[in-house]
């Protein structure tokens, strides 16, 4: 304990970071087992098989009262019967999303409850998991791109090659446009290409992001046809959204991959992100609509206001979702 000497206030009990221990403790077990097993067969003589037999049958039996006792004395601490809080989490985080859409998550507390009710109740398995702290893995990233159940693959436009394990875990936004708007699909076509490459104090070249402002056509048509913004504001949809990163800042490779998916959006699909997108810092937080437990992708310009909570945009229909 004093060597780990973890923080207090942990969000559970993390046993796991004792497997070391329990692995030599465990061998500990075993030898006490055996010498006791010796101690009183050394009294038989050879040949005796019964009495072994009847001796193996008295330790293991006395060695079973350890687990036994710590059962009795641990159960109810660990007793989940009757608990639903974290299944009704669950639920009523996909419930109000849009049909087919992408939820994106970033820790293991809202993503697990997510998970367990769409693998074990089949509950809106239309709606794809994306959690941010695997996204920066190439074999999630992988995953992202197969279809899972009724939802739809994840389109990156990024080749296997530029995501690797080991490859751009860090790019730099590198602007030479001057501040200008540029197309999110040409922004990722420089990316692609491997002749566009910036030198860096490493001695190597590496993969760019050319423009710190990206601009995402509004396919307006989608927009209406996917319910992405409700008919009461169609008025406030903007023609370009336009996503402000700056310049000379490094994006993770989960920010890139994100950055990636809405650089290729067609508006087809509604896009979620809890708390406000995390860490991602893509640009995305004046576009972000409250819808309860998650913040919808909207193609409207909002005002973020104080404590960093989106208090403008809100979606009409939450007070419906609250309530009934």
């Amino acid at each position: 304990v004093l060597y780990l000497n973890q923080t207090p206030m942990q969000p559970r009990e993390r046993d796991y970071a004792y497997a070391g221990s329990f692995y030599a403790f465990a061998i500990w077990i075993g030898m006490g087992v055996a010498a006791i097993t010796h101690f009183i067969t050394r009294k038989f003589k050879d040949g005796e098989e019964k009495k072994k037999l009847l001796v193996g049958s008295v330790v293991g039996a006395v060695c079973l009262l350890v687990p036994i006792q710590m059962v009795s004395q641990t159960w109810d601490d660990h007793d989940r019967s009757g608990r639903y809080f974290v299944r009704d989490m669950g639920y009523n985080y996909l419930a109000p999303l849009g049909k087919n859409a992408v939820l994106v998550t970033h820790g293991d507390n809202d993503t697990f409850p997510l998970w367990y009710i769409q693998e074990v109740e089949g509950v809106r398995t239309d709606v794809r998991i994306m959690n941010t702290s695997l996204l920066g893995t190439d074999w999630y990233i992988d995953q992202m791109q197969n279809r899972t159940y009724e939802s739809d693959p994840v389109r990156f436009s990024i080749p296997r090659k530029q995501y690797l394990y080991g490859t751009n875990d860090f790019v730099q936004v590198y602007d030479r446009f001057n501040g200008k708007e540029v197309p999110g699909k040409q922004v990722m076509e420089i990316f692609r290409n491997p002749k566009i490459v910036l030198p860096m104090s490493d001695g190597r070249s590496h993969d760019y992001i050319a423009a710190s402002k990206i601009a995402i056509p509004v396919n307006k048509e989608n927009v209406k046809k996917y319910g992405i913004v409700s008919e009461r504001y169609m008025e406030k949809v903007l023609d370009t959204v336009v996503l402000d990163i700056p310049n000379n800042s490094f994006l993770s490779k989960t920010d890139l991959m994100v950055l990636d998916m809405i650089c290729n959006y067609e508006w087809e699909r509604p896009l979620y992100f809890l708390q406000q997108g995390g860490d991602l810092a893509i640009g995305i937080k004046d576009y972000l609509q409250y819808d309860g437990f998650a913040y919808k992708f909207v193609p409207i310009k909002s005002s973020v206001g104080q404590g960093g909570s989106v208090v403008e945009q809100m979606d009409d229909r939450l007070y419906d979702r609250i309530m009934n």
